[in-house]
């Protein structure tokens, strides 16, 4: 009898060991895979918040992609027609859903539009995911202040490893263009001129008369008075017509400016990323 007892104590007693044993290997196990109620709340709340940027970042995506905006060669973002859309004060552009919604984007995000929209053209569709959540990762980073000023700045930030330069000009100065013009001081005109030749005339010594035509009854007076004659001969000058003279037109020659001088901003290179 006392030899059934010790043998019901000591099988008692195993199974309470073993007993013991699977429950500290349970709570060991449970102790491994369970989180506390702080880090489970904290696991769901970045899932949840992850989530809800996502798909925050993919409506503006989609906006931007339906709107047709992107980045010009000077860093403007322009829409569909090639028309500049000015941003606010904060750097942003507002733009609408298909829902009529109304989302504001900045330049970075319709760079990083431009970029997924590539990427989905070239159809490597692992390197858009990898793209988009990249995108959702800086953007969450940035915040609202980093982005506005993103926008308003002048200067692109580096991109593919290249940077933006501005467009470089030069100053080319062009000379006035001139002609001489001819002046008018007196117009021409024509007068009427008096045209002499010389011819022999006799001439009486007596009282000095012309007798070139009539000598002999001249002569024969002289005497019937008892007076001496003789006459001689000399050159004279007599008109024998006109001449019609002309006198030109007097003036000078001046300076006229027809296109006045002007410096010209000529391209050099043309602004962009290399």
């Amino acid at each position: 009898m006392k030899n059934k007892k010790k043998v019901i104590i000591i099988s008692i007693v195993s199974a309470a060991l073993i007993a013991v044993t699977i429950i500290i290997a349970l709570f060991s196990g449970c102790s491994k895979n369970t989180s506390t109620p702080d880090e489970a709340t904290a696991d769901t709340a970045t899932s949840d918040t992850a989530t809800i940027e996502t798909t925050t970042l993919n409506i503006e995506a989609q906006a931007i992609t339906d709107n047709g905006l992107s980045i010009d060669k000077d860093g403007n973002v322009i829409d569909k027609d090639g028309k500049k859309v000015e941003p606010s004060e904060d750097g942003k552009v507002k733009i609408k859903t298909d829902d009529g919604k109304t989302v504001e984007v900045s330049a970075d995000d319709i760079k990083k539009a431009d970029s997924k929209n590539s990427t989905d053209n070239n159809g490597s569709s692992s390197s858009s995911s990898k793209t988009n959540q990249s995108t959702s990762s800086k953007s969450d980073n940035s915040g609202s202040s980093s982005s506005g000023s993103s926008s308003k700045s002048d200067t692109p930030k580096q991109d593919d490893g290249k940077t933006y330069h501005e467009a470089v000009y030069k100053t080319v100065h062009h000379e006035a263009v001139t002609e001489q013009v001819w002046v008018v001081d007196e117009a021409a005109y024509s007068y009427e001129e008096p045209v002499y030749e010389t011819v022999g005339a006799v001439i009486c010594n007596t009282c000095g008369a012309d007798i070139t035509n009539n000598k002999n009854a001249h002569g024969e007076s002289h005497m019937l008075n008892d007076e001496n004659f003789s006459y001689h001969v000399e050159s004279k000058q007599v008109q024998s017509g006109t001449k019609t003279v002309n006198v030109p037109e007097q003036g000078h020659y001046e300076t006229k400016t027809i296109k006045e001088a002007y410096d010209e901003k000529v391209l050099v290179k043309e602004a962009g990323w290399y």
